[in-house]
């Protein structure tokens, strides 16, 4: 049997990320802008959304990883 996986985003984390999300995909289209800006605040705003709506973040993934092969904690002990 194997552990399910824990998310690695934190609830609070979750949220900030997907209101954030949220405004700046309002921004781009509430505000009058060239195609330039309104392409880069809409694909902006796609990574945290996702990233909190899903509860898993690819960085923080790979700092996990990192984390737990490369530091040893026991010479802190």
């Amino acid at each position: 049997m194997t552990k399910p996986k824990k998310a690695l985003v934190s609830i609070l984390d979750r949220m900030a990320r997907v209101c954030l999300g949220f405004i700046t995909l309002v921004f781009a289209f509430a505000l009058p802008l060239t195609s330039d800006w309104f392409a880069g605040l809409t694909l902006a705003s796609t990574y945290p959304l996702l990233t909190g709506i899903v509860a898993w973040d690819p960085f923080y993934a790979v700092f996990d990883a990192i984390k737990t092969r490369f530091v040893d904690y026991h010479i802190f002990h």
